[in-house]
C-alpha cells in the first residue's frame, strides 16, 4: 500500500491522523487483500531466480486477510497506538490533491485508474501465492506498520497537513 501521506485532523478533543489523504475512494466498503511491496518482493525473487515454470503467468498478489479501508485504519490505529480514521474522498479530489504536490501527471493518472480498480473490487480476494512462490507468511496490515513505525511519524518526508475545513 502506498500511502501519500497522513493528514492531521482534530476530532473531538483528541488528536487523530487521518488515514492517508488521498487514498483511495469514496466508496470505503469494498474490501481488498492487501499485501506489502516487501510480500511482493520474495515472489518477483523467486520469479527471477527460477523463471521457467512462471513463463507466461499472471499472478495477483493478494494478502492474508480482505478488509476495507475502515479496518485498515483499525489495523493501522492498534499498530501505532493511536487513534486513526480513514475520510473518504472522491478520485477527483485525490488527483486534485496530487496535482497540489507536483506530483507528476503520469503517476496522478496510474493512481486515480488503481482507485477506480479498487472501487470496482479488482483487488478483492486473498490468496496463498505469496506463501507457496515466495516462501514467505504475507504480512499483515498491522505487522507491516508495527515493522515500518517511523515511516509514519508525523514529521517524516511523506507528512502532509490536513487541508483547512
Amino acid at each position: 500500500m502506498a500511502a501519500q501521506g497522513w493528514a492531521d485532523h482534530q476530532g473531538k478533543g483528541s488528536h487523530m491522523v487521518g488515514w492517508p489523504r488521498g487514498v483511495l475512494t469514496n466508496n470505503p466498503r469494498v474490501p481488498w487483500g492487501l499485501s506489502s511491496f516487501y510480500d511482493q518482493s520474495y515472489v518477483i525473487a523467486a520469479i527471477l531466480e527460477n523463471p521457467e515454470p512462471h513463463d507466461r503467468q499472471a499472478y495477483p498478489l493478494y494478502g492474508p486477510v480482505e478488509m476495507d479501508h475502515h479496518g485498515i485504519a483499525g489495523a493501522v490505529s492498534l499498530a501505532l497506538g493511536i487513534p486513526v480514521s480513514y475520510d473518504p474522498i472522491s478520485v477527483e479530489e485525490f488527483a486534485a490533491g496530487l496535482a497540489s504536490r507536483g506530483i507528476s501527471p503520469h503517476l496522478i493518472q496510474h493512481l486515480s485508474n488503481v482507485a477506480i480498480d479498487y472501487q470496482n473490487g479488482i483487488f478483492s480476494g486473498t490468496n496463498n501465492l505469496i506463501e507457496v512462490i515466495g516462501n514467505r507468511t504475507p504480512l499483515t496490515v498491522e505487522e507491516f506498520v508495527t515493522s515500518r513505525k517511523d515511516a509514519f511519524q508525523r514529521a517524516g518526508p511523506l507528512f502532509v497537513p490536513a487541508a483547512e475545513t
